[in-house]
């Protein structure tokens, strides 16, 4: 939200049923929750796993590809919503037909958002092939690894908007932040939904 520092969320999801209980203690855990610990240990493990491979791994395990595919999704879901909304103001004016269809669609900048995401997407591409081509090398000078996994890192800094979202200039990153109504929940492509909202 702010620093630009790269991170991951992980989860369990299924049929759990509880969320956010007062019952939600040990003992609840131990009787009902998880009753042999075998979901946390197995959550434990892979954590663990997931943690040493990045610490052991010479080119750090960062790939673009599905920030890109991400992406796309979210230009999709912003274009749907602002489609929606636009729709409604103009049924609500009176408006009906293709024509008021093709006045709803979209938003403001949206051509060049879409031509971004394709961008950044074809190098994401190209960024990944290199990514693993290194991964499969030996002899990489380490100041050479080092660079590099520097450079991954800050690729993530390079969302941050300076002065951060309009009212909430602690949130910086334009492409998640909390949504103004969600609590913690994110939305994606902040200042757009911001502005559509």
């Amino acid at each position: 939200d702010h620093p630009g520092v790269p991170s991951l969320d992980l989860g369990f999801s299924g049929k759990y049923g509880v969320y956010h209980s007062i019952f939600d203690d040990f003992a609840w855990m131990e009787k009902h929750g998880d009753p042999e610990f075998i979901t946390h240990t197995v959550a434990a493990r892979f954590f663990t796993v997931l943690a040493m491979r990045s610490a052991a791994a010479e080119v750090l395990p960062f790939r673009f590809g599905p920030y890109a595919e991400a992406l796309r999704g979210y230009v999709d879901e912003m274009r749907l919503i602002s489609a929606r909304r636009g729709r409604a103001k103009l049924a609500q004016a009176g408006a009906t037909g293709p024509q008021s269809d093709a006045q709803a669609d979209g938003f403001p900048g949206l051509p060049e958002l879409i031509a971004s995401v394709r961008a950044f997407r074809a190098r994401a591409n190209e960024t990944d092939q290199v990514l693993n081509q290194l991964t499969a090398r030996d002899g990489i000078a380490p100041e050479a690894l080092a660079r590099i996994n520097e450079l991954l890192v800050a690729a993530e800094r390079k969302f941050l908007l300076p002065n951060g979202l309009p009212g909430r200039p602690w949130f910086r990153h334009a492409v998640y932040a909390p949504g103004l109504s969600t609590g913690y929940a994110a939305w994606p492509l902040p200042l757009i939904r911001q502005a559509i909202e």
